[in-house]
């Protein structure tokens, strides 16, 4: 029985990444005042890489990936702030933790992390309802579960 040829991947091809050398000798054209938009074509620099090489003056390669600077993790001093702060103050919402903690570590914490923390750390944030009686005590606290 005839095997069916092999099928091609569908997907793009990978990414030619210039080797240090052919960055080299662009930024070599750049600095001699050569058409360096034509070398960097025929030794495999995209036009973006080629004027981003001729800006920075660098041959290596820019570094890829690595987490942005605004979207830092969550430490565990972070965690045990946030349980001293409902600790003292059991009422606060979560974005009144988020200030507390960009005032005390300048750190920018999104109240859905606070939230996922929190919630590791088996701290349960529940409403609190005010009732008045007229019983002895003024105000009851009750607790109220979602």
């Amino acid at each position: 029985m005839p095997r069916a040829p092999p099928r091609l991947s569908s997907s793009t091809p990978p990414r030619c990444v210039a080797t240090k050398e052919e960055r080299q000798r662009v930024l070599d054209a750049y600095e001699a005042g050569d058409d360096w938009l034509t070398v960097a074509r025929y030794n495999n620099v995209s036009r973006a890489a080629a004027y981003r090489l001729c800006k920075s003056g660098d041959p290596r390669p820019p570094p890829g990936g690595g987490a942005r600077a605004n979207c830092v993790k969550c430490t565990n001093e972070m965690v045990s702030a946030l349980k001293d702060y409902l600790e003292e103050d059991c009422t606060l919402t979560l974005v009144q933790l988020h200030d507390k903690i960009m005032d005390r570590f300048q750190v920018d914490v999104s109240t859905s992390t606070i939230s996922t923390k929190l919630c590791e750390k088996l701290i349960a944030l529940n409403r609190f309802e005010l009732a008045v009686y007229e019983l002895d005590f003024p105000i009851c606290i009750i607790l109220t579960l979602n």
